[in-house]
């Protein structure tokens, strides 16, 4: 009897993804974007290194452009192309997930932009690279919030700068 009551006990205790469809397209999908989101932060941290040494004027103009188009650009277009790969299944992360294609394909773009202002001494295309940069950031922001709406009901949330693992 004991061990019938034991059994039972372990068999109710299964995880939800083994038995749900939904809550193992969840984790899977969580599964997929939380290395992203560590890649995010350390996308972020570049940049941010990179404009505090622009603002205390420790690289000259082909220094950042270098930076700029050996590191960061790569990282972004990188990013890019993994959440792209990734593929929900169901229905409603798909339309969320389409957020953060949207999101991190202008991040990339903003950062070619910037090279290419760089490149051409032209402040205006840099305005305009960090003006696309910051709707990256507010389209990034918006799909956080959403895809956790979606993931938090079985237990899953990511952060959109998590520390580096």
């Amino acid at each position: 009897m004991r061990r019938s009551v034991l059994l039972a006990a372990l068999l109710l205790a299964e995880p939800i993804a083994c038995h749900d469809p939904v809550a193992g397209e969840i984790a899977a999908y969580h599964a997929a974007m939380d290395p992203l989101m560590t890649d995010n932060t350390k996308l972020a941290s570049s940049f941010l290194l990179l404009a505090k040494q622009v603002r205390q004027d420790q690289q000259g103009v082909d220094g950042v452009a270098l930076q700029l188009e050996q590191g960061i650009l790569p990282a972004a277009e990188a990013m890019q192309a993994k959440i792209k790969a990734v593929n929900p299944a169901l229905e409603e992360l798909q339309a969320v997930h389409s957020q953060a294609i949207t999101g991190w394909t202008l991040q990339a773009e903003a950062y070619r932009e910037m090279v290419t202002a760089y490149k051409g001494n032209d402040p205006n295309a840099f305005a305009n690279g960090q003006r696309k940069l910051g709707q990256a950031k507010v389209t990034v922001e918006a799909y956080v919030k959403e895809v956790n709406r979606l993931l938090e009901p079985y237990g899953y949330h990511l952060d959109e700068f998590p520390p580096p693992k």
